[in-house]
């Protein structure tokens, strides 16, 4: 008796053999990534004098490597480093005369599998009120506020 098999199903094969074999392991699955993420104001408000952007970079850390592949292309700005938490970001002003606003920036990335035990704990426990580990987290924040309709919903 002769067997076939779908292009389907042997690209499915070749996609969780590996992943397979690394839990297995008890390996951390890695993945490649290249990533473009482009910001764009495609039409200026009428009276504008100044854009300021203040755009999130992701960091290097135990979890993955991001290197940014483009930084020549984003002289017109700079990468600061937040004090508190860390995080990184780039920021540029324009002035006027103002035209659309587009900036790229590519990445290239590996990602690790990470697990993160006190989050996973809080749908198994049903625990009301987070551990001070999510604390910083959590609290209300000038940019982002929590408090009023927010908590109400």
């Amino acid at each position: 008796m002769k067997r076939s098999f779908s292009s389907t199903a042997i690209l499915s094969a070749i996609v969780w053999l590996p992943a397979a074999a690394a839990i297995a392991q008890n390996t951390p699955l890695v993945r490649h990534v290249d990533l473009t993420y482009t910001v764009e104001i495609p039409e200026v408000p009428a009276g504008a004098t100044t854009i300021d952007l203040w755009i999130p970079i992701p960091i290097t850390d135990g979890r993955q490597t991001v290197t940014l592949v483009n930084e020549s292309e984003l002289a017109g700005g700079q990468i600061t480093t937040e004090q508190k938490f860390g995080n990184r970001m780039y920021h540029r002003r324009f002035q006027a005369p103002l035209s659309p606003v587009k900036i790229q920036f590519r990445y290239d990335a590996e990602v690790r599998e990470q697990s993160v035990s006190a989050a996973k704990q809080l749908p198994a426990s049903r625990q009301i009120k987070p551990s001070a580990e999510l604390a910083p987290y959590l609290g209300n924040v000038a940019m982002i506020p929590i408090e009023g309709r927010i908590s109400q919903l």
